[in-house]
């Protein structure tokens, strides 16, 4: 069998992979792990045609193309108990990156579980089509699918990375343990893999499951849901920007540099600006002395 890339490392050993994040000028390129997957199994991501938006497809191709290079011939790409190994690899796999904050100096870095499950699942979800399609032997994707993820702790204790308005940087916000704990209900009962957290429904009728898609929810869609329950509530004039004005005058009431952090603002100043309160509460000289 020809290998998809002789860099690989043999799954065979129990080695624990380290990778320097290489030059951008020595990236393969995406068209060229299309055309080395299709050289080595016959298909390549084109089987998802359709289906997925073209961001998650191209997500896909990076993701499939890992595990090829791990498993390095066809034979050993449709075992799962090569994929198994591939799972623990990621796991225990070390980046070294450079560190920005010390030239020369390397930093240690590990995928997140988050990552690792959205591989896992792209994998799974390639191997699913390629079944249906009868590119591959029946059963297989039976084989990868009881292979399961790891622990989705990849919320950091609860910190969940957002992007902010106009920002390039992803940073980390708390979440409430309510919160936490109704996400991880929601990902431990799904009964789909997916890329993304919060997934939504297509079509109509009764049974939700079989509607389930693995696409994200829309901005739209998750407002429809949120409105929905802002009208039960009785609050019907509620706007999405509300829920971090909520945020926002809550914790300024506690402690405002904290509330900056959170809300993500550059300066102390603007979010004293746009939430501390102006008013004198009452009693504010009680107990001074």
């Amino acid at each position: 069998m020809r290998d998809v890339d002789d860099t690989g490392p043999d799954p065979t050993e129990a080695t624990r992979t380290i990778i320097v994040a290489p030059a951008r000028t020595r990236a393969v390129s995406l068209e060229e792990k299309q055309r080395r997957t299709s050289e080595l199994l016959g298909w390549n991501d084109s089987i998802l045609a359709g289906q997925v938006s073209p961001s998650t497809r191209k997500q896909y191709t990076e993701d499939f193309f890992d595990y090829l290079r791990f498993a390095r011939n066809a034979q050993a790409a449709l075992d799962s108990a090569i994929f198994s190994q591939w799972r623990t690899d990621l796991v225990e796999r070390i980046y070294l990156v450079p560190d920005k904050e010390s030239p020369g100096e390397m930093l240690e870095k590990q995928l997140s579980p988050n990552t690792i499950n959205r591989m896992l699942a792209a994998v799974r979800h390639m191997m699913m089509e390629a079944e249906e399609k009868k590119l591959i032997p029946p059963g297989t994707f039976e084989q990868f699918n009881r292979v399961r993820g790891v622990s989705v702790k990849g919320l950091k204790d609860r910190l969940k990375p957002v992007r902010g308005k106009n920002k390039t940087e992803y940073r980390d916000v708390p979440l409430t343990r309510e919160a936490y704990a109704a996400i991880q209900a929601w990902l431990t009962a799904r009964p789909i893999e997916s890329l993304y957290i919060f997934t939504r429904f297509d079509g109509r009728g009764e049974d939700a499951h079989a509607r389930l898609s693995a696409e994200p929810l829309t901005r739209q869609g998750a407002w429809k849901i949120i409105k929905g329950y802002a009208v039960r509530i009785g609050l019907p004039d509620v706007k999405p920007h509300d829920l971090r004005r909520l945020v926002g005058t809550e914790l300024a009431k506690k402690n405002p540099r904290v509330g900056q952090l959170v809300l993500g603002h550059a300066s102390i100043e603007t979010f004293y600006k746009h939430y501390v309160l102006d008013e004198i509460p009452e009693g504010a000289t009680e107990g001074l002395y």
